[in-house]
């Protein structure tokens, strides 16, 4: 079983548990500016309706970009995070094109092939950072 993350819109979070390509359970929610606070709960709820824990994972799919900082960083942080304390292989889709959660199970059941424990996914923001600019006085 795999786990799929998808933070990059802002305003949604996508998850989703798959098995051999194919969607087992996923939950979406619009969570206007509360990703950090909703991820983990809507996680533990995806594996509380399927009745399993996160032990029995295979493997972490997230997309890692392009999106916005705050975003894209979310969804790595939990893949690596996961991936390293239950020693287990994550892959990071890099995507502009929004791709369905069926469309990320396949891409990322493909690439987790031959692959065993933890491994650091990296974020991918797309642009430069342009937090702060310099204020003219």
């Amino acid at each position: 079983m795999i786990l799929i993350i998808n933070t990059i819109v802002s305003n949604k979070l996508y998850f989703a548990l798959a098995e051999k390509g194919k969607i087992i359970k996923k939950i979406e929610a619009m969570v206007n500016r509360a990703q950090a606070e909703k991820s983990l709960v809507l996680i533990d709820r995806l594996f509380r309706e399927v009745s399993r824990r996160p032990r029995v994972l295979k493997g972490i799919v997230v997309v890692s970009g392009p999106g916005g900082f705050s975003s894209v960083r979310l969804g790595v942080l939990i893949a690596n995070t996961l991936s390293y304390a239950l020693n287990i292989p994550s892959v990071g889709l890099a995507t502009r094109i929004p791709k369905s959660l069926v469309d990320l199970a396949v891409m990322g059941t493909k690439k987790l092939l031959g692959k065993k424990g933890f491994n650091l996914v990296r974020p991918f923001y797309g642009a430069e950072p342009h937090i702060t600019k310099v204020k003219k006085y």
